[in-house]
């Protein structure tokens, strides 16, 4: 039975993923324990849990199965997979259960500031509040740079550690301001923390939508009490009137200048909002709480009775309201065109919609401000080094850099680089978080062709790798190197490489996606040294050594792969690894088709395996995991070869028309065979060999060679395939 399947679900019309999924305390999803729900939200189900293999807490985001909820979880993890930052929440994988998406992220310790503002709201330092708020924009500037939106900012999704150093939460309702093109009917919110123009269809979403957030965060911490809701606010200023013992009136300013209700009378950038915080008056601190780790221990520390939802409302769903269109504004860009960098001359105009009345007159002023001041004083490169976040690269130099060297090193983090058709013989290292897209035209690849060594080395977290062909090397590096990060690399061809195809190292949790890798020498995708990630949709063909690797107690999620003629086993799991493994097809390898060695410990679930060379699935040395689901046929020995001390399990696998056993248990080893289909095999349908401590329970063994199970010496030469 399949991991899919053990499951609580209700019934549902085949095909369809079923109408209520709960995960069970103590059950295993693809290499981490479930312990227990912990919350639901608008989208999912959340609960804690471990990683099997090293304890490492995690937290588990299952999607509801409604259509909207599935598409919500897919996005989040899309947009995790786009940012890294201390004090952004990290995700560690993301899969698929009982056709329902899910998102596993690091459990952090600490409070979140929903239950630290009832218990010191009002008591806190306006220097701490200031630090905070300092920090919280140092992660959100991470956030904008990948063109990303939180737009749900708010005390619940704001935890504390113990040091002191906060971490953002919840990226469910996260937007993408470029690609808004689907037409809402309603938002996810919370009353008091939520700008205005999020309650609106055509309202423009950007930086100071957090912003407004965060201020109103930054209230509730002076104040002790929720900022009154966007919707029903007449005010203009919220902090005007605060005693200036406990808010000096310049802080007062700063803050409610990101508390205006119309978005165009808000700081657009982070940078601007940081320095006007970072020059305000501080107060006397009059013994309140001066430091964000004492906050901390203080509202661990005291106890009071929560305040009323009423008091601190939670995130709703409301209808939002489609707006007349305003008329244009033409807002001139910054100086100088690309084509001559000492030019002054401006660039083509850039068209905004404004929608939030009065209010567009003031931000036209500060745009025009800047866009001046960043002409008059800085030029081309104050453009190129702060405000340009697009790169073209082009080999016959038309664009805005001729190498791809070039633009990596003069992009900023964020950035996005976009490389034409050509030939560029380059090895490359990207060690900040940009985005790499190969741009075909007419058809043509973007070749990349190293002098030496590697094509890519990747060491910057965040950003995507996506369209670009790889070829030759000389054996000496992997062509692909990933190291420690969460990159998306995805839709790229390694062809003819002399190496490996693509390394993921140092605990890194890329996702690797839609990737084809042809006649590879080495390996095509090694997984090594504690990494996890997504190694999903990938075709490698005819790899010299193993189709994927997997060894050095990593654990990622590998599904939906084609790996066809590789040189060693199709998949190779090794070295103390677990993770999970599923959907994936393994066909036609000269070796196993499925190798698990080495301690290892995964969920091998509906694989399919198929003309192995050797065994379908060969488990040995010592190793264990659940296998479960997967069909076996035709390989040219037995089915399943479990060896060497080996103890998996085995349950409702189907294992037929393999040239020799159905499933040989060695001497030494054991393991549980139980509700496996195993028939038209031509040797016998189970064999132990003598010391096998193998045990059985309703499996279905038919038309194999009798006897039908075989205990102790076997008829055929099992030891060739353990070499």
């Amino acid at each position: 039975m399949s991991v899919e399947k053990s499951i609580s679900s209700s019934s549902a019309p085949s095909g369809l993923p079923p109408r209520h999924v709960v995960l069970s305390p103590g059950q295993q999803l693809n290499g981490y324990l479930v312990h227990a729900q912990i919350s639901q939200a608008p989208h999912a189900f959340t609960y804690s849990g471990i990683e099997s293999h090293n304890n490492h807490p995690v937290v588990i985001r299952l999607s509801r199965p409604d259509p909207d909820s599935q598409e919500a979880v897919r996005r989040e993890a899309q947009t995790l997979g786009r940012i890294r930052h201390p004090g952004l929440v990290r995700m560690v994988g993301t899969s698929t259960v009982a056709g329902l998406p899910y998102i596993v992220l690091d459990r952090e310790d600490g409070i979140t500031l929903d239950r630290i503002i009832p218990v010191l709201g009002g008591a806190i330092a306006q220097s701490t509040v200031r630090d905070l708020m300092l920090r919280i924009l140092d992660a959100l500037e991470v956030v904008h740079a990948a063109g990303l939106v939180h737009c749900d900012l708010s005390p619940s999704n704001v935890l504390v550690r113990p040091d002191g150093s906060p971490v953002l939460l919840d990226f469910e309702a996260a937007q993408v301001p470029a690609e808004m093109d689907v037409v809402r009917s309603f938002v996810d919110v919370t009353p008091g923390y939520a700008a205005p123009e999020l309650y609106s269809l055509d309202a423009q979403i950007g930086p100071w939508t957090d912003f407004y957030s965060v201020a109103a965060i930054a209230y509730s911490l002076l104040t002790g009490k929720a900022a009154p809701d966007a919707t029903e606010r007449t005010e203009s200023r919220l902090l005007e009137g605060l005693d200036a013992e406990q808010c000096s009136p310049s802080f007062a300013a700063v803050i409610d200048s990101a508390l205006a209700l119309a978005p165009d009378s808000r700081p657009v950038a982070v940078k601007v909002w940081r320095d006007a915080i970072s020059t305000v008056d501080a107060p006397s601190d009059n013994g309140k709480v001066t430091t964000l780790s004492n906050v901390v221990r203080r509202a661990q520390e005291e106890t009071v009775e929560l305040p009323a939802s009423d008091d601190f409302p939670s995130t709703i769903r409301v209808e939002i309201a489609d707006e007349p269109e305003a008329a244009e504004v033409r807002v001139p860009a910054l100086t100088a065109t690309p084509g001559d960098r000492s030019s002054r001359a401006p660039l083509p105009e850039i068209t905004r919609h404004h929608r939030s009345g009065g209010g567009g007159r003031v931000f036209l002023t500060l745009v025009v401000v800047a866009a001046i001041a960043a002409g008059g004083w800085f030029g081309w490169e104050y453009y190129r080094w702060w405000s340009k976040t697009e790169w073209t690269v082009d080999a016959i130099g038309s664009a805005d850099a001729a190498t791809i060297a070039e633009a990596i090193e003069n992009a900023r983090p964020g950035s996005v680089i976009r490389v034409r058709s050509g030939i560029y013989r380059e090895s490359l290292t990207i060690d900040k978080p940009i985005s790499l897209i190969g741009e075909s035209i007419e058809g043509q690849p973007v070749m990349i062709i190293p002098p030496a060594g590697r094509c890519l080395l990747v060491s910057a977290g965040s950003g995507i790798i996506d369209g670009l062909t790889f070829e030759g090397g000389d054996g000496t590096s992997p062509c692909i190197d990933l190291a420690f990060g969460d990159v998306e690399v995805a839709n790229n061809v390694i062809a003819n490489w002399k190496g490996t195809g693509m390394r993921l190292r140092d605990g890194g949790a890329a996702a690797i996606r839609g990737n084809q890798m042809r006649d590879v020498d080495g390996v095509g995708i090694l997984i090594e040294t504690g990494s996890g990630g997504a190694i999903e949709g990938n075709r490698i063909e005819r790899s010299g050594k193993a189709g994927i690797k997997v060894r050095g107690g990593s654990a990622p999620t590998v599904s939906g792969n084609h790996i066809e003629g590789s040189g060693q086993g199709g998949l190779v799991i090794e070295g103390g690894s677990s993770g999970g493994y599923a959907d994936n097809v393994i066909v036609a390898g000269k070796a196993s088709g499925i190798e698990v060695r080495g301690g290892a410990n995964p969920i091998v679930v509906e694989n399919r395996v198929g003309s192995a060379g050797e065994a379908g699935i060969f488990v040995y040395e010592g190793a264990r995991g659940r296998f479960a689901g997967n069909q076996i046929v035709s390989s040219r020995l037995s089915g399943v070869i479990i060896a060497t001390g080996a103890t998996p399990a085995f349950e409702g696998n189907e294992i037929r028309d393999n040239r020799e056993h159905g499933i040989a248990v060695l001497g030494g080893a054991g393991g549980e065979l139980s509700q496996n289909v195993i028939k038209q095999n031509r040797g016998h349908g189970v064999a132990l060999g003598i010391g096998s401590t193998a045990t059985l329970k309703d499996n279905v063994i038919e038309g194999n060679r009798e006897p039908q199970v075989q205990e102790g010496e076997m008829e055929t030469t099992e030891s060739d395939a353990a070499r």
